[in-house]
């Protein structure tokens, strides 16, 4: 009979660490797709998103389940069906590091795992019905009313949550600061739709087979495609200026 081989608290660490930092970033970039696609500038990125329209369809169909997925995951018990089944959650790592969530210096962390694991629950009957399993009404029906709404705050309050949980474990385990910044902030899915306006913008300019003139050059260069003031300084005043004459 194989024994099971124990694994450090390192190993726990920098697992848990990096199960939540791509649970943080994959919520985030679906949540930042979904806020894209249902903003007032809808219709222009609509427009932007035409060319590879399956491709985002794509996108925003998955994404969604997949934070779901992982989000649920980490709320999970470290034991299922009897035992039989262990996996690695936040109540595992908090085990197999050694922090008891009862001392009195650590009650805001064990808030903010159970405010956590309160909201995560209202993601379980979309994860059995809907993401692992295909349950028999719930697919013929296409009715997804009955597992409950998922907002958008919602999935930003786990992002959060899950920041300052890490912090306050990391603290305790690595006794230093624990910093999860980028996981939320460098999605890519603004710099994705900037990129596709900007490419669009070109295509427009292009197909119009004309020269650009320095006012719309300096435009191009505030809204970030080259972003080289050293190359052609931006002067604010005679631009507005010059586009009040343009208009």
């Amino acid at each position: 009979m194989a024994t099971a081989t124990i694994p450090s608290t390192e190993a726990v660490w920098n697992t848990f660490f990096h199960e939540v930092f791509h649970t943080i970033r994959l919520a985030q970039a679906a949540l930042q797709l979904r806020l894209a696609s249902s903003s007032e500038e809808v219709e222009r990125r609509y427009q932007l998103m035409l060319p590879a329209g399956q491709f985002f369809d794509l996108l925003c169909s998955t994404l969604p389940d997949a934070a779901i997925l992982r989000i649920r995951r980490l709320a999970d018990p470290p034991e299922m069906h009897g035992g039989n089944h262990k996996q690695f959650c936040i109540d595992y790592a908090v085990s197999e590091l050694g922090i008891d969530l009862d001392r009195p210096e650590l009650v805001r962390l064990k808030e903010q795992i159970h405010d956590f694991k309160r909201i995560a629950k209202k993601l379980e009957p979309h994860r059995n019905k809907r993401i692992v399993h295909n349950d028999l009404q719930t697919t013929l029906s296409r009715d997804w009313s009955n597992l409950g709404t998922i907002s958008c705050q919602d999935i930003q309050t786990v992002c959060t949550l899950l920041n300052s949980i890490a912090e306050g474990i990391g603290r305790n385990h690595v006794h230093g600061e624990v910093c999860l910044a980028d996981a939320s902030e460098r999605t890519g899915v603004d710099s994705l739709l900037a990129t596709l306006e900007d490419c669009a913008w070109w295509r427009r300019i292009r197909t119009e087979e004309r020269d650009l003139s320095d006012a719309e050059i300096r435009r191009t260069l505030r809204r970030g495609l080259f972003d080289d003031r050293r190359v052609l300084p931006v002067q604010q005043a005679s631009d507005d200026a010059q586009s009040s004459v343009e208009r």
